[in-house]
């Protein structure tokens, strides 16, 4: 299996997406470029995040590249943590539906972040800290029904509390589907600010 990377700035700013050939434990990789390769070329320093992998990030300076491909000295790997916390602004309608809530039925909800990890959204029902919920997550390739647990409420200027949540129990599958889409959308952000 191709093991698929999305390419960052050293600002975490995505830049395309790349696909490794050969492998990544060598001094100096090989990544075929799925987008226009200038705009890594462009860039002295870089980081690798696996998304097909186990979820580490690479961090690497470019040697050079030419046509679809870029080729990288590994520097170091510095864990997972920058795939799973990479929050990206996302506005969605959704629903929650309760797990170990003292409430029934449905409530609706409007998405204000989403990374590999969590989402944040603005909910009228009041949720309580420590709440599970199950929320639809309407962004990724198929909508994904996944399990959250309530971590967080503030205040908002749109008289609406805001809630932070993390995911829970993810499989594979569905951490996969979430960070694409998570990258995806970031991509095409980072498209439009600079034109």
């Amino acid at each position: 299996m191709e093991r698929k990377f999305l390419i960052l700035d050293s600002r975490d700013t995505p830049l395309a997406h790349g696909y490794l050939q050969g492998r990544l434990d060598v001094p100096t990789c090989r990544i075929q470029v799925e987008e226009d390769p200038s705009l890594v070329l462009d860039h002295e320093y870089i980081k690798l995040v696996d998304m097909s992998g186990p979820g580490e990030t690479t961090e690497g300076r470019i040697r050079g590249g030419k046509e679809d491909w870029i080729e990288v000295e590994v520097l170091r790997t510095v864990g997972e943590e920058l795939r799973r916390t990479l929050r990206i602004p996302v506005w969605f309608e959704s629903f929650v539906y309760p797990v170990s809530g003292n409430w029934k039925g449905r409530a609706r909800v409007e998405g204000h972040d989403l990374s590999c990890g969590g989402v944040s959204f603005f909910c009228d029902r009041p949720l309580e800290i420590g709440e599970t919920v199950e929320i639809v997550i309407p962004v990724t390739l198929q909508p994904l029904v996944l399990q959250a647990k309530v971590l967080r409420v503030r205040p908002s200027p749109r008289n609406r509390p805001l809630y932070a949540a993390e995911f829970l129990n993810m499989v594979r599958e569905e951490e996969a589907m979430v960070c694409e889409a998570v990258f995806e959308i970031q991509l095409r952000y980072g498209k439009t600010q600079k034109m």
